[in-house]
Order: structure tokens, then C-alpha cells, then sequence
């Protein structure tokens, strides 16, 4: 029985002291080893210095009181000039006991001016930029005040940011609301997503559809959607028409930096809707107008993305000019399948005001089949064994992304109306340099030529004992390194060592410390510091010494700032003979 209960408290002792053991194998010194880590990782903080406390001196109380002097004033020199002349007389104003009818003066005359008054704002006050000011585009957006704000960025038209609202429209067989074969949805709920979602302008719907264009609220958008739309009453006469004084408010909203965007397709209905408008143009913008197919490099095409032959559909060549007439547009036969015309522009006083297209950009940008029947598709045979094969859905990016270059275009052309702001004086700006950019591979080049011209500097070798903050104690710490023979810290209160004056490259060390011992090699740095953590691991005999080398590397002076609370003995080491 005794052997039993023996043979069970032997066992029990080993158990414990192996759960002993692996508790610290396992998190104590992985805890350790975080806190030299953090230590090493965190920069140095800024000590302010202690004064002196002192008392304040105490001031003597003493009256002192000015006696007048008994001597006689004394006399100036013969030939002296008093410090002090009397003031001269000054004439008055020239306002003051003025008569017209008395002679000019001979001498000169003073002039009243009036000083600006210090405490009020200067003319150059920067408090009062735009600069200065703390709105945010989401505030200037909710205050409603205006349709469209941007921030352009000079370096990038990508960056630009800001708000646009649209109005939707429904005139009379003109309007950008309720098309064909989308029941009440307007046409641009489409475009406005795609413009929040891919660029950094907030653009909506603003408000209900307008049934006549004469509000003087339009007048503030910086774009407005021409499509084929609903007409009312007869049909016999042409495809959009629009009142006189609707006219008169065109021509006013276009010279006073409004922009337009036209678009149709290759239907008969489309046909007769381009050939309205352009009549419509010519007639509120006359002679001082014209219209001319866009180039290739217009800014229509560069807005926000680049499109080097045309919006999608469209097949940039040369056009000659016909001599005699500012507003000629070629017509074609609907639903022919010849190439589209692509872009025009409507130019008054060298701007572009509106964009004339036959693209049906707002079909493909909405997912609505062609104007024309015979490029809808033909309906399945009825009767047949076999199933119908599902449609697929339209491809709509490519014409969202061509109407996101007329949004541009129209928020940041000169003299348009949408507002625009300057850019926050804390905001981030982009510095040129003028210098030409570093390539990747070179950079990895002259990191390599940094690392070969710091191994020829002095490497440091730092032996901190753990857990952080404790004291070697009793026994010392003796190191052994290989070339440099043996150094031997006495002290019991120190913390740890440094030895300097190493040589780059592996060095191999060994450790005797608290009747254990340990070798390694450990890779040192020219120009910084490589530090080592070392602690006695284990109970009894299954104690063993543990060096933990920090893959952390500084210079002396930042690593002594981030160890500057523990007492290191700084040791210069010395080649054996």
C-alpha cells in the first residue's frame, strides 16, 4: 500500500511540475518576449525635465519718496541747439472755414485721409477665404441652396468632388422621365447611381418632374437632358415643340452658362426629334452659335475618362466643313444600319452649351432595347418543343461611363453654373518635385547600397535580462564573444550591458549566467543595435537558460531613448591578441 501512495506522489509531483513547466514554455516567456517587442516597437516619449522648486524671494518694503532738487537749472552753451524746438504752426484742414470765393494759398496744404480702422477685417483677411471656412460638401448639399458645388483638384480631375442635383423633365415630347418600357421610372435615377457610386460628386434627383421649361429655378442646373419623351396634343407637326416663352428662357439659361444634353437614337421618332432640335437651337442662339461635330480631342471625351476614338458606338473620322452654313446636320434614313453621326456641339462665343447625339446613350445606359423594330430581336416561334433561352442582360457600364463624361464636362467647363469652391487649406495637397519618379528596382537597389555602407559601421550588442525591468542579481553575467575574449558584469543592480565596437556579420556568443549556460549565433547590423533577452526558464535541475534575440534593430542613441529607464553598463569591446 505505501509503494502505491508513493508511486502516486511521485507521479503527481511530475505531473505538476511538467504543467509548471509548460505554462511558462508556453506563455510566460511568449509574454516576455511581447513586452521587449512593444518596448522596441514604441518610440521614445519626451521627459520634460524637473525644475527646481524654490521659494519666491521676498520683495523689501521700502517708501521711497521724489525730492525736488535745489539746484539751479543750468544754462544752454552759447551756440547750443535745445533737444525740444517748439511745434510749429499747423494749418487746418482744408475743410474747415473753407470760402471759394477767398484766393488759393501759397504754401502746401494738409489732406485729411481716413485710416482704416485696425479691428476691422482687411481685404486680404484670410479668416474670410473659402478656404478657411469649416462646410462640408454634405452641409452646402443639405442647405439646398445650390444645384451643383465642386472642388476641383488641379493634379487630378478624378479627385474632384462636390454635389449635382438634376432636375427631371417632362415637356412637351422632349423629357428624361417615365420612358418607354420604364413604367414611372426616371431615366436618370440610373446615370446619378453610377456618378455617387464611381466618383467622389453626390449626384441626385432634385424635386418633381417640370412639365414647362420656364421655372426660374432651372436656371441654376448645369445640365438638362433633351430625350425623345410623351408628346401632348397633335403629333402631325414637329417631334418636340416648346412655347415662345419657353424659347426665350432657353436662350437665356444657355448664355448664361447652362448646358445641354441631347440624345436619341436611329428610330423614325428619333429621326424627327434631332431634326427639331437642332431648329430649336438655331433659332434661341441664331448667328452668334454654330454647329460643328466634335473632335477627337475635345474635352467632352477627356472629362473624367479618356476615350481616344469616340463614346461607345461612335467612329471618329474627318468631316469637311460645309461652307455656307454654321447649323447644317447631315440626315440619315432611320433604322438603315449605317454608322451613327456620333457627337455635335452647339458653340456660342467659343463654349460648347450643348451636345447633340445619336448614340442612344440613355437607352443603354437604362437597359432599353433600340428604337429601331428590327434590331429588338426576334420573339421565340410559338408551338416550338424546345425552350426559350434566357436574355441576357444588357451591358450597361460603357454608356454610364460616357454619360459621366458629359456630368463632368458640364460641372467643371469655364463659365458654367455650377459653383465652384476652393479646396480646404488643411486638406492634402500633392507637391511636384519636378524630379523624375524612382522605379521600383532602383529603389531596391539603393537600399542594398544603404545596407553595404552601414556594415561598415560599428555594430552594438545588447544582453537585457527578463522579464523587463528585473536586476541580474547575484553571480554577475559573464559573455564570451568569439575574437574579443570574455567580458564579465559584477554589478548585481544592473539591468543588462552593451557591448559596442562589434563587427558586422554573424558573431557567436555564449552566455553563462546563473550556473547555466548557453551559446548561439546571432546576426549583427553595422550602425545599430541587436538586442537579446535572457532569463533562467524552469524548476530546480530542469532549469536551462533562455536567449531570445529581438529581430527589432536602432541606432544607439534611439535605443538608449527607449531603454533609458534601466541601468546598462555601455562596454567597449576589444580584439583579443
Amino acid at each position: 500500500m505505501s509503494r502505491l501512495v508513493w508511486a502516486s506522489i511521485f507521479l503527481s509531483l511530475i505531473l505538476h511540475i511538467s504543467v509548471l513547466l509548460l505554462v511558462d514554455h508556453l506563455f510566460l516567456e511568449e509574454r516576455e518576449v511581447s513586452v521587449f517587442r512593444a518596448r522596441l516597437a514604441s518610440a521614445p516619449r519626451f521627459v520634460q525635465q524637473q525644475k527646481l522648486v524654490a521659494a519666491a524671494p521676498t520683495l523689501l518694503n521700502v517708501d521711497m519718496e521724489y525730492v525736488r532738487s535745489q539746484a539751479n537749472p543750468a544754462s544752454l552753451p552759447e551756440g547750443a541747439v535745445p533737444l525740444v524746438t517748439a511745434a510749429e504752426a499747423v494749418a487746418p484742414p482744408p475743410g474747415e472755414n473753407y470760402d471759394p470765393t477767398l484766393p488759393k494759398r501759397d504754401g502746401a496744404e494738409l489732406l485729411v485721409e481716413a485710416m482704416p480702422d485696425p479691428t476691422a477685417p482687411s481685404v486680404n483677411d484670410s479668416a474670410a477665404s473659402e478656404a478657411m471656412e469649416l462646410l462640408r460638401i454634405e452641409d452646402l448639399m443639405r442647405a439646398d441652396r445650390e444645384k451643383a458645388v465642386i472642388i476641383l483638384d488641379v493634379y487630378s480631375r478624378r479627385d474632384t468632388r462636390g454635389f449635382v442635383k438634376f432636375t427631371p423633365l417632362r415637356l412637351n415630347g422632349v423629357g428624361g422621365y417615365g420612358l418607354d418600357g420604364q413604367g414611372g421610372k426616371p431615366v436618370l435615377e440610373d446615370v446619378a447611381r453610377y456618378v455617387r457610386d464611381h466618383t467622389q460628386v453626390q449626384a441626385q434627383l432634385h424635386g418633381f418632374p417640370v412639365e414647362y421649361f420656364n421655372s426660374p429655378p432651372l436656371r441654376k442646373d448645369p445640365l438638362h437632358f433633351f430625350f425623345p419623351g410623351i408628346q401632348r396634343g397633335s403629333t402631325n407637326g414637329p417631334r418636340a415643340v416648346l412655347g415662345e416663352e419657353e424659347l426665350v428662357f432657353l436662350g437665356e439659361y444657355l448664355r448664361g452658362g447652362g448646358s445641354l444634353f441631347i440624345d436619341a437614337g436611329q428610330g423614325p421618332g428619333d429621326r424627327r426629334f434631332l431634326q427639331a432640335m437642332v431648329a430649336m437651337l438655331k433659332r434661341v442662339i441664331g448667328s452668334e452659335g454654330r454647329l460643328f461635330p466634335l473632335p477627337a480631342n475635345h474635352a467632352v471625351y477627356h472629362a473624367f475618362y479618356s476615350y481616344e476614338n469616340g463614346f461607345p458606338g461612335e467612329l471618329k473620322r474627318p468631316i469637311a466643313d460645309i461652307p455656307g452654313s454654321h447649323w447644317y446636320y447631315p440626315d440619315q434614313a432611320p433604322c438603315t444600319g449605317q454608322t451613327p453621326r456620333g457627337l455635335y456641339g452647339v458653340e456660342w462665343q467659343g463654349q460648347t452649351v450643348a451636345v447633340i447625339s445619336d448614340l442612344a446613350l440613355h437607352r443603354g445606359w437604362s437597359g432599353l432595347p433600340s428604337s429601331c423594330p428590327d434590331e429588338g430581336g426576334e420573339e421565340p416561334a410559338e408551338g416550338g418543343g424546345g425552350e426559350a433561352e434566357p436574355e441576357e442582360a444588357p451591358v450597361q457600364t460603357p454608356f454610364l461611363q460616357a454619360a459621366t463624361n458629359i456630368i463632368f464636362h458640364a460641372l467643371t467647363r469655364p463659365g458654367g453654373v455650377a459653383v465652384k469652391r476652393q479646396a480646404p487649406a488643411w486638406g492634402k495637397q500633392r507637391v511636384q518635385s519636378g524630379r523624375p519618379g524612382v522605379e521600383p528596382e532602383a529603389e531596391v537597389q539603393l537600399a542594398s547600397e544603404d545596407e553595404d555602407l552601414l556594415d561598415d559601421l560599428e555594430a552594438s550588442l545588447a544582453f537585457v535580462r527578463a522579464p523587463l525591468g528585473k536586476r541580474i542579481g547575484e553571480g554577475g553575467l559573464r559573455l564570451r564573444i568569439a575574437g574579443y575574449g570574455s567580458v564579465e558584469i559584477v554589478d548585481g543592480l544592473l539591468h543588462g550591458a552593451l557591448i559596442r565596437n562589434l563587427p558586422s556579420g554573424p558573431c557567436w556568443i555564449e552566455v553563462e549566467y546563473g550556473d547555466e549556460q548557453q551559446g548561439m549565433e546571432i546576426e549583427l547590423r553595422g550602425g545599430r543595435v541587436t538586442t537579446v533577452a535572457f532569463s533562467v526558464r524552469g524548476l530546480g535541475f530542469w532549469s536551462s537558460l533562455s536567449l531570445k534575440p529581438q529581430n527589432e534593430r536602432f541606432a544607439v542613441e534611439s535605443w538608449s531613448e527607449r531603454f533609458g529607464d534601466l541601468a546598462v553598463e555601455e562596454i567597449y569591446a576589444e580584439l583579443s591578441e
